[in-house]
């Protein structure tokens, strides 16, 4: 899959290889236009909850800058293409996008104003187009101008005696909190990305895109599983196997048996040598297939 042949934003990513591929070629532009979409859905949506909670002191304020966010966010999503190439190469304006959108909740009214929750999107944003350092950064900016605004115009005692100080507090968390999200579903995309070429490839070269047992299923052809594990493990490495299977890590196996850790240790590297498991994982999975012979049953 090209991704380069289709307009994409550049991203930030974790130092891994194939975070690193993909940052090379970036997200692709449907991701960014759906970035905006939520834009304007949060947007609409403070507007009506200012409505529905009343407009307040300040009707004509209040409605003015919803209208604002909802007229400026439509405007972003229609010139998406324009907006992308400008992030594409100047992704540190997701600061600036985000002090516009907390300076909008600031003129509202910020402690339970109907548009603070806007301001989360800047956050999104910048998960698109940025560095996870440029996130963590754009988290900060967020939580730093809230809280000396904040204490600018309330003192904490007279939160507590208001019974804001909640509200404040989980404002607060919900900026860290919705990056480690956004952050979360970017990575489960970035390492699909790093993948679908070759399993790509290996489909188009006659592989079966389905799991071995499916494709068999569906054929009618029986299922010939792979060579088990080798016969020559000693009751104590199957039980060692079976034993990290179970989530066990070394140390807990060698307290748990009244072992020294270098015994255990010892039964895992002739285990994972006799079976050509490479990792611990990969030893670990050995008990789950079905021609594997526990202790009790090894003769």
């Amino acid at each position: 899959m090209n991704l380069s042949a289709d307009p994409v934003l550049t991203r930030a990513v974790p130092e891994s290889a194939g975070d690193q591929r993909l940052h090379e070629s970036g997200l692709p532009r449907d991701i960014f236009g759906g970035a905006l979409a939520l834009f304007v859905w949060v947007a609409c949506g403070s507007v009506v909850l200012a409505i529905v909670n009343g407009l307040g002191e300040h009707p004509a304020r209040r409605l003015l800058i919803g209208l604002g966010l909802v007229g400026g966010s439509a405007l972003m999503l229609w010139q998406r293409d324009a907006v992308a190439q400008i992030l594409r190469t100047r992704p540190w304006l997701v600061f600036g996008l985000a002090t516009l959108e907390l300076a909008a909740a600031i003129a509202d009214g910020l402690i339970g104003g109907a548009y603070v929750a806007f301001s989360l999107t800047s956050v999104g944003v910048a998960v698109v187009v940025a560095r996870t350092r440029t996130v963590w950064l754009c988290v900060a900016l967020l939580e730093l101008v809230y809280v000396t605004t904040v204490l600018a115009s309330r003192s904490p005692a007279s939160l507590i005696d208001d019974g804001r100080l909640g509200e404040v507090l989980g404002i607060m968390v919900s900026y860290p909190v919705a990056a480690l999200l956004s952050l979360g579903l970017r990575g489960r995309f970035t390492r699909f990305v790093d993948r679908v070429e070759t399993e790509l490839d290996e489909i188009r070269s006659g592989a079966s895109p389905f799991t071995l047992a499916l494709g068999h299923a569906i054929s009618g052809a029986p299922l010939a599983l792979p060579a088990g594990p080798p016969t020559d493990l000693t009751r104590a490495e199957r039980r060692v196997v079976e034993a990290l299977a179970a989530g066990l890590a070394a140390k807990e196996i060698a307290l748990k048996w009244g072992v020294t850790l270098a015994t255990v240790r010892t039964h895992i590297r002739n285990a994972k040598r006799k079976t050509g498991a490479r990792t611990l994982r990969e030893l670990a999975s050995f008990p789950s297939r079905p021609d594997w012979v526990g202790p009790d049953d090894a003769r």
